[in-house]
């Protein structure tokens, strides 16, 4: 597998997404949802990751993810709500938070194994 970011995109195999996205455990990609968490920007000073977004995330999954993988920008900065990392603790879902680029070295050990990644690309 071959992955590369930077500020505003990440590559997965040679396709280059510009802006956010969600992989899903059954390998599907598709662009994060933002919009359900922008309310909350003027709080954060930045959108950040919320619980109605994790919610919408895994209810889309076919079956519950035995982790999280949450890059969390260049700088590591994406602002989590606490009630995302409590949603998931709770329901026996292992989260690891990174920075982008230490995120996407380690996504290759669980990308398609029931994993749920969510990839922030700028901050």
């Amino acid at each position: 597998m071959e992955l590369d970011t930077g500020f505003g995109w990440v590559k997965i195999n040679n396709r280059k997404y510009e802006g956010d996205i969600i992989i899903y455990p059954d390998g599907k990609i598709e662009k994060r949802r933002k919009d359900l968490s922008e309310n909350k920007k003027s709080i954060y000073g930045h959108t950040p990751l919320s619980k109605e977004e994790i919610e919408l995330y895994l209810s889309n999954c076919k079956s519950k993810p035995n982790i999280v993988l949450i890059a969390a920008g260049q700088y590591g900065v994406l602002p989590i709500e606490t009630e995302v990392i409590r949603k998931l603790t709770s329901k026996g879902i292992r989260v690891i938070i990174g920075n982008t680029k230490d995120i996407l070295e380690i996504v290759e050990e669980f990308y398609g194994k029931n994993s749920l990644i969510i990839i922030h690309t700028t901050c």
